[in-house]
């Protein structure tokens, strides 16, 4: 991934955003930390998505993956891949969507996706590029094995099979939670491009 102009500040500003190749040597910290300060294992999770217009019911479900592990690591997609939801999409930049990300207590790190998607559904492409993303991040050399599990909302991830299947693959967790959604980032993308 070419690295995006304008990002080297945000990455140097920010403690909890990092380009992809740093989240791994970061998680290596954090558990060494966190074996030392509880002497427990440490789980950390991985969640993947858009998170455009972050409203109530993506924070919920950001706070119940935190209460899953101790580290929540969240991938978030390109503006690329944000524009197939629609004309006006996204309404936040990639920079400003890790930053609002970033300033949740929930979450400790925060990197946007290498890649962007070619079309919002699953598909053999889109399984090759999440193929590897998470061949990267669950990378079975590394003395800590990398992130532990895979977190989703299948009541409103449309790649959730995809997740579940790559996790059974990989051998590492899965956590499906199923949290009714009161709010999508689309609807409320509409109200604000109508002005209703």
């Amino acid at each position: 991934m070419a690295r995006e102009r304008g990002f080297e500040c945000l990455f140097s500003s920010n403690p909890k955003v990092y380009f992809i190749e740093q989240v791994i040597e970061q998680l290596d910290v954090l558990e060494a930390l966190f074996l030392w300060e509880q002497g427990l294992e440490h789980i950390s999770g991985l969640v993947t998505g858009c998170f455009d217009i972050l409203h109530p019911d993506q924070v919920e479900f950001l706070q119940a993956g935190k209460r899953k592990v101790q580290t929540l690591i969240v991938g978030v997609d390109r503006d690329e891949t944000v524009r197939l939801k629609g004309p006006g999409r996204p309404i936040f930049n990639l920079r400003q969507r890790c930053e609002m990300l970033a300033a949740l207590d929930c979450v400790d790190l925060v990197f946007p996706i290498p890649f962007a998607l070619g079309r919002y559904e699953e598909s053999p492409e889109n399984a090759t590029l999440f193929e590897a993303l998470t061949d990267r991040l669950f990378n079975s050399t590394l003395p800590r094995q990398g992130i532990h599990c895979l977190i989703t909302n299948e009541a409103a991830d449309p790649f959730w099979r995809e997740k579940k299947e790559r996790a059974e693959k990989l051998g590492v967790g899965y956590i499906g939670l199923n949290m009714e959604r009161s709010t999508s980032s689309s609807q409320v993308a509409t109200k604000i491009q109508t002005g209703g």
